[in-house]
């Protein structure tokens, strides 16, 4: 499905079953900022990145919806930085619901639910290290032809994706 080479922000191989899964199930991405209380204020800890994948007709909580989400990681997994560094990815478990947002007309989708945070320090103030980590996530996942928010009606691939 993908594949990755060694180095900090790693090439994106993406199979063409993987890109035909990945327009089929419209999958998307958001990255929000991680807010905690701390000492009653808040403090922006890090990042969540929220990849999403069209249910289809598969019910919540159903062995396909659980698959799906791990394919979800797989992609993910894919785009990681793979270099050690003082940022962590802390990885969400399958929630057996279906989620709804506005950009998708409602239709049903699956998340998954990715944290960027300090390795160390949880509720230190996000730096430059999570910033950077969230970017090279983001150029990963638009090399391997995935959208941010959402699809638009129609819309294919994005061309020089690194689809093959």
């Amino acid at each position: 499905m993908f594949t990755t080479e060694e180095g900090s922000t790693p090439p994106v191989h993406v199979d063409a079953n993987a890109t035909r899964w990945i327009r089929q199930r419209r999958v998307c991405y958001e990255v929000s900022p991680l807010r905690e209380i701390d000492h009653g204020g808040a403090v922006h800890v890090g990042f969540e990145l929220t990849l999403f994948a069209e249910a289809g007709h598969d019910d919540p909580g159903s062995p396909e919806l659980h698959a799906t989400h791990e394919r979800l990681k797989e992609i993910v997994a894919a785009v990681l930085p793979h270099d050690v560094r003082p940022t962590a990815y802390a990885f969400e478990p399958f929630d057996a619901a279906w989620h709804l947002r506005p950009q998708t007309n409602w239709r049903p989708e699956v998340q998954l639910v990715v944290r960027i945070i300090h390795r160390e320090g949880y509720l230190r103030p996000a730096d430059a290290c999570e910033s950077r980590c969230v970017r090279e996530i983001q150029d990963g996942l638009r090399r391997a032809g995935i959208p941010e928010k959402g699809w638009l009606a129609g819309e294919r691939l994005p061309t020089g994706s690194a689809a093959g």
